[in-house]
């Protein structure tokens, strides 16, 4: 049984998913239009916390090596193969936007996660 942390986690990730399911009907122009951007943002970024919050618990549990990152969580649950590696690619590029998304980071023209 995990830990109540590990599960409120768990159970955010799920709040957070059917949030941006609900999303997923809106027309690009409603979207982009109204706070519903803002909406998937915030509710991709709790999506993505969490994941990272459970993956460092089983992390630390198990007693692999200290993540340096938060990429570093999905990495060594691949390495452990905990994840494979089409998902370990998934939850790395999201990662990536999360950390977009926090930091405001602004990418050139051409460049993509």
């Amino acid at each position: 049984m995990p830990p109540p942390g590990v599960k409120a986690r768990i159970e955010r990730f799920w709040i957070a998913i059917e949030k941006l399911k609900r999303l997923s009907g809106t027309s690009f122009d409603d979207f982009r239009s109204g706070d519903m951007l803002d909406i998937a943002e915030r509710n991709f970024q709790v999506a993505i916390e969490a994941i990272i919050d459970v993956g460092e618990h089983l992390i630390s549990q198990k007693g692999w090596r200290i993540p340096k990152s938060y990429r570093d969580v999905a990495l060594i649950l691949h390495e452990a193969r905990v994840i494979d590696r089409k998902l370990y690619k998934f939850l790395d590029k999201a990662i990536i936007l999360r950390n977009i998304i926090i930091h405001n980071y602004i990418f050139k023209s051409g460049n993509s996660i």
